[in-house]
């Protein structure tokens, strides 16, 4: 784990105390390469992915998504493996994450210490398709934070050619950029506290998709509700240290937009934030939904946190707290849930 553990520290030292931006594509480029070139056995999906690729470069017809399919053609048949897919991925997810981080984030350092310690090694090592349609996902954002619907809607769209899943960012069009309003906060505790009634009350709204008359939809819930009988089923810790930390960011940042102002770019993306611990108990039933869900909307976090920074005077102590964070999820996910094995390269 010595590497990973180096990378980490290496971003430490280029984030706190102060954010040294002229490091920022240097440091884009070694993540990328880092990914790009990870071994077969140093996490947990990359043999399943081989298996895909083969499969979805042989049949056309074969149930998953486009992006996957091309990707997969190219590399099989042009290419003659399956390396390219990771490389276009990797590319994918880091170009997009690298561009929003820019655009938007106050401290982009520090947002790169973030990505690393959670997203990056979470979705760019074991959930390709995910990180991609991610990464996109939050770059088409920064058009909706300046008006531009079409070029959001463009981009969200070809984010789900990778992972359907993007299309969840739609809901992004509902919420108003001017402010949030105490019915907004009222509204969020009101589900917040439903989502977990419902939980004790052992009650699964998921079930609502076996009367969807749309087969990709209904044949992937199955897919995701039989998870639950295998061996690898694990169920859905709702109070664990990354859901709780979740919902004290939310709930935090939404009581204190009655404080400090906070600019069109912060509402969006905070409302879009608040989502991910609602989705992690709603659909906490079936845990591969659940959490797939969650993560999805808990990517904004590389972008929400540093704006804890600009809101408090003492910048030094929110930055150490920032950092806490960041080395605590790095822990959970290397040490705690052994979500990596030893880094080796891939030639």
């Amino acid at each position: 784990m010595n590497i990973y553990l180096f990378i980490f520290s290496l971003l430490l030292l280029l984030s706190y105390p102060k954010d040294l931006k002229q490091f920022f594509y240097p440091t884009v480029i070694i993540l990328f390469l880092f990914s790009s070139f990870r071994g077969i056995e140093v996490d947990r999906d990359h043999a399943n992915y081989i298996e895909l690729i083969t499969l979805a470069s042989n049949n056309l017809s074969y149930p998953i998504e486009p992006g996957f399919k091309i990707l997969s053609f190219i590399s099989v048949n042009i290419f003659g493996g399956y390396f390219f897919v990771f490389l276009a991925f990797a590319f994918i997810s880091i170009y997009y994450k690298a561009k929003a981080i820019r655009l938007i984030s106050p401290y982009p350092m520090l947002s790169l210490l973030l990505l690393f310690s959670n997203v990056y090694l979470l979705h760019d090592f074991t959930q390709i398709r995910a990180a991609a349609a991610g990464a996109i996902s939050c770059y088409a954002l920064t058009h909706l934070i300046k008006d531009n619907k079409n070029k959001f809607l463009l981009y969200i769209v070809f984010a789900s050619i990778f992972h359907y899943s993007a299309l969840v960012f739609l809901i992004a069009l509902l919420f108003k950029k001017n402010n949030i309003s105490l019915l907004f906060i009222i509204m969020y505790l009101l589900s917040l506290s439903g989502c977990y009634l419902l939980y004790y009350l052992n009650i699964n709204l998921l079930n609502i998709i076996n009367f969807i008359n749309i087969p990709y939809i209904k044949n992937k819930y199955l897919e995701y509700a039989m998870s639950v009988f295998t061996d690898e089923y694990v169920k859905v810790n709702v109070y664990s240290f990354v859901q709780l930390s979740h919902i004290f960011i939310s709930l935090f940042l939404l009581l204190s937009s009655y404080r400090i102002k906070f600019d069109a770019s912060e509402l969006i993306l905070l409302k879009l934030y608040s989502l991910a611990p609602i989705c992690l108990v709603l659909f906490s039933f079936v845990p591969a939904f659940s959490l797939r869900m969650s993560e999805l909307f808990s990517i904004l976090e590389i972008l929400i946190l540093p704006f804890f920074v600009r809101m408090i005077k003492q910048k030094f102590c929110m930055k150490t707290f920032i950092v806490l964070v960041a080395t605590a999820m790095i822990y959970i996910h290397l040490f705690h849930v052994n979500l990596l094995n030893q880094y080796n390269m891939n030639f």
